[in-house]
């Protein structure tokens, strides 16, 4: 499966609204937001290959 770049920046951009709108990220410095939202949104991309592996038998 290819690398799908904006789909992985899409995934980050949800998860950064959602720390925005939850009011949590008011500590943090933009740098870890973005960190933080990244490496959610790599998982998201681990386990969507995943569901996609197991349903496309």
């Amino acid at each position: 499966m290819n690398q799908e770049p904006e789909l992985i920046d899409l995934f980050a951009m949800f998860i950064v609204q959602g720390l925005l709108t939850a009011e949590v990220v008011d500590e943090y410095s933009n740098e870890h937001v973005a960190e933080i939202a990244y490496r959610a949104a790599n998982a998201m991309m681990i386990e969507r290959k995943n569901w996609i592996g197991k349903h496309n038998d």
